[in-house]
């Protein structure tokens, strides 16, 4: 029975027991058998319904299987005519030679893929070898070439050593030959130079206040009258002399050196006054002289103070003897001390056009000089990416055969079966992407040697403007100019361990002329130099906008980058590594780290 008929069952129990619990449930009670009753009758039908149900499964699922016998028996007999018909026509012999042959053919495929599998292995092993020894060989003709060219590097630097210190040498000869002459030329004159002040002061001394001594003043004024136009400038050796516009100055400021002294000496009636004036001139243009011989680069302040000294130390002479004459003897040294200095300033403006001379020269062999390092840079890359060149073209001839072979192979294949093995696809696929690829490289190493030809011309190259915020501010930029292929080499190169920071690039402009085209930015920014006395230093006090705008106006289409990154400068004022490493407060005794 299903559950529902136990559930019925159960009722009716429970109702038929209930007038034995109370007389009044007698209803109940008879309720309860009834349902009952009806529980057992609606469980006997259920089961007879579910019994005819089974039979008639079973009736079919014997028929079923009756079914599938016949069906047996008639294949089990037609597969035994079959047999028959194939024995007694041979296709029994047949049969055996095809699952024969489809064994062999199984054998001879395995054979085939382990000797392909072999083959290949032994292939890819050689060209391994292959490439390795290539690989050995082109590392040692690299080290080959490296070496050539650190030799090459290193005797012209031997050589220009060389040159330098003969020319150094020729130079230091002639200078010590010009200086045993002009020390044995300053001892004569300082021993004159000696005599006329002791002259001076011995007529301070005896003859100030001598009223009549007429003989000896006469005496002296005689020795002296040869030597009354004695040209400070025009009978030594000035520098200024040899510049056409200096001696011109230099012969001016001379002839108000002699008209300044004419006026003062008018003013001496006396003869031993005027006497001792015109020795005081004498000594006060051979002091001058010896000022202007020892004047040297770098030392003209030095020479004015000497000036002033000069001057003062003919004033204390005066003071210390006749203090009536002081104010005439002021304001004369007064006006000629300032005709001094303006023949020490001539004299050394020849020295500061010689300095920078001396720079341009230098800086011109240190242009020859990084031009050949750069045409050897260049001549080195020619001969790499012609090598390169020559290997991408073998390859491509050798896919260009390969390529014709798997070609042939497909049209007999397509002419034989109709269609091209998977095989022969993706060999024929392989080769044209292997093609592609090395004609992208062609043409890549084709631009390169064109550019390396541009860059052998002797003008072409890279101007570059870079910044440096952390050495040297916001506001001063670097304009150069690199023949090299890859010009951020020699932006990398400036910023080595001679400055703190590295560069930031905001501009690289390839230029036919790049020397032109420097020149050209130079002279626009002439007035922004830095250095002003040293053309070698590029470097340029201009805005960030200005600068922008003078490369926009040169060449239209370069591009040009705002920012200023500093990150090696940023990074050490907020106390963290280049590497996300942060660092705290470093001691004294820690180095700096390597750039």
């Amino acid at each position: 029975m299903k559950q529902k008929h136990f559930i019925l069952a159960g009722i009716a129990v429970v109702l038929a027991f209930c007038p034995a619990i109370l007389p009044s449930l007698l209803p109940a009670a008879i309720i309860g058998a009834l349902l009952g009753v009806g529980a057992v009758y609606w469980a006997l039908r259920s089961v007879d319904a579910e019994d005819q149900r089974l039979k008639a499964e079973v009736k079919r699922v014997e028929d079923e299987i009756s079914k599938a016998k016949e069906e047996r028996d008639a294949a089990l007999a037609h597969s035994e005519e079959l047999d028959k018909f194939f024995k007694d026509n041979g296709y029994a012999e047949l049969v055996e030679n095809r699952q024969r042959i489809e064994l062999e053919s199984a054998d001879f495929d395995k054979q085939v893929e382990a000797k392909r599998i072999e083959f290949e292995q032994e292939m890819e092993r050689q060209c391994a070898e292959y490439e390795r020894e290539l690989a050995e060989r082109n590392a040692q003709q690299e080290q080959v070439l490296q070496e050539k060219t650190a030799l090459e590097m290193k005797l012209q630097r031997e050589i220009d050593d060389l040159a330098s210190r003969r020319n150094g040498a020729i130079e230091f000869v002639q200078k010590f030959d010009e200086a045993q002459k002009k020390y044995k030329s300053l001892l004569d004159k300082f021993e004159r130079t000696k005599k006329n002040f002791e002259a001076v002061e011995y007529c301070i001394g005896n003859w100030m206040h001598v009223e009549d001594k007429p003989i000896e003043v006469l005496n002296a004024e005689a020795a002296l009258a040869d030597q009354e136009s004695l040209d400070p400038i025009g009978e030594i050796d000035i520098k200024a002399l040899s510049i056409p516009d200096l001696r011109k100055e230099a012969k001016q400021i001379s002839k108000r050196i002699d008209s300044l002294c004419e006026e003062f000496s008018l003013r001496y009636q006396a003869k031993a006054l005027k006497s001792l004036y015109t020795i005081t001139v004498i000594y006060l243009k051979l002091e001058l002289r010896v000022i202007l011989e020892e004047l040297r680069y770098k030392a003209q302040d030095e020479a004015i103070s000497k000036v002033g000294k000069l001057m003062l130390r003919v004033q204390q002479m005066y003071e210390d003897g006749n203090k009536t004459i002081m104010p005439t003897v002021l304001a004369f040294l007064g006006e000629l001390e300032k005709l001094f200095i303006d023949a020490v300033k001539v004299e050394y403006a020849w020295y500061t056009r010689k300095e920078k001379q001396k720079q341009e020269q230098m800086a011109l062999r240190e242009k020859m000089r990084e031009d050949r390092e750069e045409r050897l840079r260049n001549e080195e890359e020619r001969k790499r990416i012609a090598e390169e060149e020559a290997k991408y073209a073998a390859e491509q001839e050798r896919l260009r055969v390969k390529l014709e072979e798997d070609t042939a192979k497909a049209a007999e294949e397509m002419a034989a079966t109709g269609e091209v093995s998977a095989e022969t696809k993706a060999a024929l696929e392989n080769t044209n992407a292997q093609m592609l690829k090395v004609e992208s490289n062609l043409s890549e190493v084709a631009v390169k040697r064109e550019e390396i030809a541009k860059l052998q011309n002797g003008k072409a190259g890279t101007v570059y403007v870079i910044s440096n915020l952390g050495s040297f501010g916001p506001d001063v930029f670097k304009v150069g100019m690199t023949r090299r292929l890859e010009p951020k080499d020699r932006v990398d190169e400036l910023g080595d361990a001679s400055v703190p920071f590295a560069f930031d690039i905001h501009s690289f402009i390839f230029s036919e002329d790049a020397v032109g085209l420097e020149a050209k930015l130079h002279e626009r920014l002439a007035s922004c130099r830095v250095n002003k006395s040293n053309s070698r230093k590029e470097f340029f006090r201009v805005s960030l906008d200005d600068i922008e705008r003078l490369v926009q106006e040169i060449d239209p289409t370069a591009s040009f980058d705002r920012t200023m990154a500093a990150e090696e400068y940023r990074a050490s004022l907020s106390g963290i590594e280049i590497g996300d490493v942060v660092q705290g407060p470093t001691s004294e005794s820690e180095g700096e780290a390597d750039e």
